[in-house]
């Protein structure tokens, strides 16, 4: 099973397969960049898939590094025309996308929480394949149009090393400086 297909040798032409690099187990590191690009909240998300050649069954789970814990499963469908759809907790109606070379575009509304409510809110979601284990997640979160934040996500292919999850509010209280970044 290739994540990336050579058409020549040419990174250019190699194309990232969602469904083949999320298959087994992967691990990332993300942050959380408010509208005003500070950086507010950091965390660790594990991820563990199964491809069955139509469908993509995906759990994941986060820790933030206030200690706040999330879970989500992604069933995420492939057509016959290489388009994608999905379906989680928390997502309202699908998210769509589609494969673009290196690229792996989609679109969806998340529930997000926020203090002691909830809101619905639009990602635009975008991950690139640096190569065979390595993938760039960024989303775009916005509400009524206006951007509101985006996340960043380190993807990297296996299983981490124990206690990665944890690992994240070993200092709960430690704010990253944007500048050393």
């Amino acid at each position: 099973m290739s994540i990336l297909t050579d058409k020549g040798n040419s990174y250019r032409e190699a194309h990232f397969r969602l469904e083949e690099y999320f298959h087994g187990d992967c691990y990332a590191f993300g942050l959380f960049e408010n509208y005003n690009r500070r950086i507010t909240r950091h965390f660790n998300l594990t991820t563990s898939g199964k491809w069955d050649g139509k469908l993509l069954n995906l759990s994941e789970s986060v820790i933030f590094n206030d200690g706040t814990m999330d879970h989500r499963v992604w069933n995420i469908e492939k057509d016959n025309d290489g388009r994608y759809t999905g379906q989680a907790n928390g997502i309202i109606g699908l998210a769509r996308g589609k494969m673009k070379q290196q690229a792996f575009h989609w679109r969806y509304r998340l529930v997000l929480p926020f203090k002691n409510f909830r809101f619905a809110a639009d990602f635009d979601d975008w991950m690139w394949c640096k190569d065979r284990t390595t993938v760039i997640n960024r989303a775009t979160i916005s509400k009524f149009g206006v951007t509101i934040g985006r996340t960043w996500l380190f993807f990297q292919r296996g299983k981490p090393d124990p206690g990665f999850l944890q690992s994240i509010t070993a200092n709960p209280n430690k704010v990253l400086d944007k500048t050393k970044i």
